[in-house]
């Protein structure tokens, strides 16, 4: 019962170190569209890409998704979304298209998978200015790894101390039964079985002098 406990605290406290992190990191994306948007809606920085793209939207689309791929860490997926189309993503055959259906959800979202990946998937869809939205999605699966890595090692430790225990508390009772049962064993039981049986080998050798103790 104790072990089941304690393997249950441990899970509690990794399910809340898992929604915390999950919360943190989500946080921290929204954080970084939030600063993204203000820097796009910077005058200077407009015209600053304006004149780099030469009034190009594709380089223009080309140069805003390599910054949020670096941004956001090598992301899964990075899809930029004006008004109904999009502009480009990391798959090439959706660049002039229709937003796909699992685009069209704004905010935050765990997913189990998305298109053929799987794991444990964040997406977050922000908009970078009126007309312009962003999506990306991030494998947040080796982070979560690793921040259950060490609620694993507690309840190994756990099972380990619980296994201990009970052969420690094996030994302790054939210790008592070597140091106890087996001497009174031997006392009440096996020695006047014993005298018993002596006595009877002497009654049949015609011996009738024989006595026989009877403890009351």
């Amino acid at each position: 019962a104790s072990l089941y406990f304690t393997i249950r605290s441990i899970n509690n406290n990794a399910e809340d170190s898992n929604a915390y992190l999950q919360s943190h990191i989500q946080g921290e994306m929204e954080g970084k569209f939030k600063n993204f948007g203000i820097m796009l809606r910077d005058p200077s920085i407009e015209n600053f890409f304006a004149e780099g793209s030469g009034g190009d939207d594709y380089q223009l689309s080309i140069v805003l998704k390599s910054m949020l791929e670096s941004s956001f860490e090598d992301p899964l997926y990075v899809a930029l979304i004006y008004e109904d189309y999009v502009m480009i993503s990391t798959l090439p055959g959706e660049r002039g298209g229709e937003v796909p259906s699992d685009l069209n959800a704004a905010g935050s979202e765990m997913l189990d998978s998305f298109r053929d990946s799987s794991g444990d998937l964040l997406r977050v869809s922000y908009p970078l200015n009126e007309d312009m939205r962003a999506t990306v999605v991030k494998d947040i699966t080796t982070d979560l790894d690793r921040m259950q890595e060490p609620f694993d090692e507690q309840k190994t430790q756990a099972k380990w101390t619980a296994l201990i225990l009970f052969l420690a508390f094996l030994a302790f009772t054939l210790f008592i039964v070597l140091l106890v049962i087996l001497p009174a064993q031997r006392r009440y039981i096996t020695e006047p079985i014993d005298e018993l049986s002596d006595a009877a080998r002497k009654i049949m050798g015609e011996d009738l002098s024989v006595e026989v103790e009877v403890d009351e």
